[in-house]
C-alpha cells in the first residue's frame, strides 16, 4: 500500500481547532518588521523554516499540508496551474475523514485544495476590503481554516524591500494578523507560516536562500524558539499537535515529538513516519540499472558511438564514485585540487598534433577535439570542475589557434590583409580573453569576475544608448540584417524600457515569430530589432547583460572561425571549424541559459513579466509569460543560430547536427551519474545538490530538443528550395 494511503490515526481528544494562515512569500526579515507579529512568539512556539526545493508555492504547499518531501521538475507549470500535481492523503482530506468542517480561502491559488474542503472561499483583489470578515465568520463555522494570503507576494515581486508600496504592504498585513488573532473564536489556535521567503527584489527561485519563518501559539505545543531551520514538512507535525489529527503517511523527526504537550495521547505522539527512510530495506536497484542500460543504448547514437558509450560509462562510473571523490575534495587531495592545470589539456593535445603531422590546420583540430572531449567528461556540478567554471578551457584554445592562423594568413597572404580580415583575427583575440574572464558561478549568483559592465549599466542606465549602439552594430554586422534594423535596434534598446505593456509583448511575439520565420526573406530584418526591443525592456535584470556577453563571446568565436577557415581556401581546417562551431552553440547556449535559469527548469525568473501584467491576470495569461521566458532563455541560442544562417548556410546542419550530439550527450551523461550516485547512495542522495544536478540535465535536454526542431527546420528549408529550383523553368 502507497504510503499515503494508509489508515489514519484515530483524532485525539486534545485537539483543537486551526486557523492555519498561510503568508505567501513571508520572510523571517518581514516578521521582524511587524513588531506586533514578532510579539506573537512570546509565550509561543516558533522557528525559521526551510522551504521545499522548489521554492515554489503549489510544490511547498504541498510538502506544508501532508508531510511529505517532494520534488517536481515541472513545479513552474503546476504553479501557473497548467498542470496539477498529487497530492494524495493532507491535513485537509485527514480533517475531512474526522467528519470535521473545512474552509478553505484564497484568490483562487488554492482552489485545487478547496476541492476537499467543505467550503472553497474566494478572495479577489476587489474583494480584499471584506477578506478579513470572510475569514472570521470561516473561522466561526468551520473547525479547521486553510488561507493563503497572497497579496504580499503580489507586492514583493513587483516591489523591492524598502519601497513604501513594500512596506506599505507589511504594515497592512500586521493589521491583518492583528485583528485575525484578536477576533478567532475561543478554542481556535492560529499558526503563521509562509510557504517560502524571498530575496530583497522578491525572486525565490530554485537554488536561492528563502527561509520563511513559523509561529504558533497553542496550548497542545510548548512554548519554545527552536535554534537552527526545521523543514517546512514539519508543518503537517504541528498542525496536527493542534488539531489532534495525525498522519501515519507524514513525515517525523524524532526530536519533533518533543514539542508536544503530554496532554496528547500515546496515538497522537506515536504517529507519522521516520523523516529519514535510510533504514528501509532496499531491493536491489534493477529499475535504475535498466534505466543505465538504455542512456548508454542511447548515447551511442549520439556523436561517434565509441566516444558515446565511453562517456556514457564514464557518467555512470563518477556517479557511484562521486561521495568518495567529494570526500576527497573536501580533504585537499580530490581532483579539483588539479584542475587549475585544465587549460593545458587542449593545449597540449594541439601540440602533440603539430609535431606529430606538421600541419598547423591538424593542430586546430586536435585543439578543438580535445577541449570537446574535456567538456564531454566533466562531472555536472556547478563548481571548480563542471562546465560554467571550464567554459574558456573548451572554447579559448579553440579560439586562439584560429586567430594564430588568422596572423599568418596576414603576414604570408597579401590578399587577406583586409580591415575585415583583420577585424575577424582581433574580435577572436578578443572574444578568447572575455572568455578567459567569463563567469563565476554560485548558486545563488550568476556574474562576470572582472567585466565591470554589469555595475556601470546600473549605476549609469542613460549608457544603454552608446552599449545598445555596438550591440546592435554586432548583430548588424554577424546576421547582415541590413542598415535599417542596426537603427531600429539602437533606438529600440533603450525604447524597451518604457513602451507599454501591448507593445512588450508584441516585441516578444516578433522575436519568436522571426525566430521561427526561417523561410522569409525578411527574418532577421525583424529578428533583430525585436530581440534589442526585447533585451530593452528585460535590462533591468542584469542577467540580460550577461546573456548579450556570453552570446557575443560565442558567436565571435563561431564567426571568427568561419571566416579563417573561408581565407585559407582550403580543406583541412573544416572539421575543426565544424566542432568549433558545434562548441559554440552547445556551450554558449548553455552559459547563456546560467543567467537566467541558474540552470534549474523550475528557476525562470519570470518576475520581469508580473511588472507589467495586471495584478492577477499571471495565471490566464500563462501562456505569454511562458513564451517571454523562452525567448530569455533561448536567446542565446537565437542569436547564434541567425548568425550562422546569414554568415554560412551551408554549414548549418552539420554543426547544429554535431551540436546536438554534444548536448544529447552531456544530457544522458548527467542523468546517468545521477544515476549512479542514488544507486551508490541509496536515499541519503536526495539532496540538493543532487536537484541541482538533475536539474542541470534537463537544462541540456532542453538545448537538445531546440536544436532538434533547428535541425528538422533548416532540413525542411532546403528541400523546399530544392523543389522550388527543380521547378523553376530552364531558359
Amino acid at each position: 500500500m502507497h504510503q499515503a494511503d494508509l489508515a489514519l490515526p484515530a483524532p485525539d481528544p486534545a485537539g483543537r481547532g486551526l486557523y492555519l494562515f498561510l503568508v505567501d512569500s513571508l520572510a523571517p526579515a518581514d516578521v521582524e518588521s511587524m513588531p506586533a507579529v514578532a510579539a506573537l512568539r512570546e509565550g509561543g512556539f516558533s522557528a525559521i523554516v526551510e522551504p521545499c526545493a522548489d521554492n515554489y508555492t503549489v510544490p511547498c504547499t504541498y510538502e506544508l499540508l501532508t508531510g511529505r518531501s517532494t520534488f517536481s521538475l515541472f513545479s513552474f507549470l503546476e504553479n501557473m496551474g497548467v498542470i496539477e500535481g498529487n497530492s494524495g492523503s493532507s491535513l485537509i482530506t485527514d480533517a475531512g475523514a474526522a467528519g470535521w468542517e473545512v474552509a478553505v480561502i484564497s484568490r483562487h491559488d488554492m482552489d485545487a485544495w478547496g476541492a476537499h474542503a467543505t467550503r472553497n472561499l474566494n478572495v479577489t483583489e476587489s474583494e480584499r476590503p471584506t477578506e478579513l470578515a470572510v475569514g472570521l465568520q470561516a473561522a466561526a463555522d468551520h473547525r479547521l481554516v486553510f488561507h493563503h494570503y497572497v497579496w504580499h507576494d503580489v507586492i514583493s515581486h513587483r516591489f523591492p524591500r524598502g519601497h513604501p508600496r513594500y512596506e506599505e504592504s507589511l504594515e497592512e498585513l500586521e493589521r491583518f494578523i492583528e485583528a485575525l488573532e484578536a477576533g478567532l473564536p475561543d478554542g481556535m489556535d492560529l499558526l503563521i507560516t509562509g510557504d517560502h521567503g524571498h530575496l530583497d527584489d522578491g525572486r525565490h527561485l530554485q537554488g536561492l536562500d528563502t527561509p520563511t519563518e513559523v509561529i504558533l501559539r497553542s496550548p497542545n505545543v510548548d512554548p519554545q524558539r527552536i535554534e537552527g531551520r526545521i523543514p517546512i514538512t514539519a508543518m503537517r507535525w504541528l498542525a496536527g499537535a493542534v488539531t489532534g489529527l495525525g498522519s501515519d503517511s507524514a513525515r517525523v523527526a524524532p526530536e519533533w515529538r518533543d514539542w508536544v504537550h503530554p496532554r496528547l495521547g500515546e496515538g497522537f505522539q506515536t504517529s507519522g513516519a521516520p523523516l529519514d527512510p535510510s533504514g528501509e530495506v532496499r531491493s536491489p536497484p534493477w529499475l535504475a540499472m535498466a534505466s543505465a542500460l538504455a542512456l548508454i543504448a542511447i548515447s551511442a547514437t549520439a556523436l561517434r558511438r565509441k566516444v558515446g558509450v565511453i562517456v556514457a560509462f564514464w557518467g555512470l562510473f563518477l556517479g557511484l564514485a562521486y561521495p568518495a571523490l567529494h570526500a576527497a575534495n573536501l580533504e585537499g587531495w580530490g581532483p579539483r585540487a588539479y584542475f587549475g592545470y585544465t587549460p593545458l589539456i587542449p593545449i597540449v593535445g594541439g601540440l602533440v598534433a603539430l609535431v606529430r603531422t606538421r600541419s598547423i590546420e591538424a593542430g586546430w583540430r586536435a585543439a578543438v577535439l580535445v577541449g570537446l572531449g574535456f567538456g564531454l567528461v566533466l562531472w555536472p556540478v556547478m563548481g571548480t570542475e563542471g562546465i560554467l567554471r571550464n567554459a574558456e578551457t573548451i572554447l579559448m584554445p579553440g579560439m586562439v589557434v584560429a586567430a594564430y592562423i588568422g596572423v599568418r594568413q596576414l603576414v604570408y597572404h597579401p590578399r587577406n590583409r583586409t580591415p575585415a580580415h583583420l577585424g575577424w583575427v582581433v574580435l577572436l583575440l578578443a572574444a578568447a580573453l572575455l572568455s578567459s574572464e567569463m563567469l563565476s558561478f554560485s548558486a545563488n549568483d550568476v556574474r562576470i569576475k572582472t567585466l565591470p559592465l554589469l555595475e556601470i549599466s546600473q549605476a549609469y542606465p542613460s549608457w544603454m544608448l552608446p552599449f545598445g549602439a555596438i550591440a546592435a552594430g554586432i548583430l548588424q554586422g554577424l546576421t547582415r540584417a541590413g542598415p535599417m534594423p542596426i537603427l531600429a535596434a539602437v533606438v529600440a534598446l533603450p525604447l524597451g524600457t518604457v513602451l507599454p505593456v501591448p507593445l512588450q509583448a508584441i516585441a516578444f511575439l516578433l522575436t519568436t515569430v522571426g525566430f521561427f520565420g526561417l523561410a522569409s526573406p525578411h527574418r532577421r530584418v525583424l529578428l533583430v530589432p525585436a530581440l534589442a526591443l526585447c533585451c530593452g525592456f528585460m535590462f533591468e535584470r542584469r542577467e540580460v547583460v550577461g546573456i548579450m556577453v556570453s552570446s557575443m563571446t560565442a558567436g565571435a568565436a563561431l564567426m571568427g572561425t568561419l571566416a579563417i577557415h573561408r581565407a585559407s581556401r582550403q580543406s583541412e581546417g573544416r572539421s575543426a571549424v565544424l566542432w568549433m562551431g558545434a562548441l559554440a552553440l552547445s556551450v554558449g547556449t548553455y552559459t547563456g541559459m546560467a543567467w537566467t535559469l541558474r540552470l534549474s527548469v523550475a528557476g525562470v525568473d519570470f518576475g520581469f513579466i508580473l511588472r507589467w501584467l495586471p495584478e492577477g491576470t499571471h495565471e490566464q495569461l500563462w501562456f505569454v509569460i511562458f513564451a517571454a521566458c523562452f525567448v530569455k532563455t533561448f536567446l542565446p541560442a537565437m542569436l547564434l543560430h541567425t548568425m550562422l544562417c546569414a554568415q554560412a548556410p551551408a554549414m548549418v546542419a552539420p554543426m547544429v547536427s554535431r551540436a546536438l550530439g554534444i548536448t544529447l550527450l552531456r544530457a544522458i551523461f548527467t542523468s546517468l551519474f545521477s544515476l549512479g550516485w542514488v544507486m551508490s547512495q541509496g536515499p541519503s542522495a536526495a539532496t540538493r545538490r543532487l536537484i541541482r544536478v538533475l536539474q542541470q540535465g534537463y537544462g541540456w535536454m532542453f538545448i537538445a530538443l531546440l536544436l532538434w526542431i533547428l535541425l528538422v527546420m533548416n532540413r525542411r528549408l532546403h528541400e523546399g528550395e530544392r523543389s522550388r529550383s527543380l521547378e523553376r523553368p530552364v531558359a
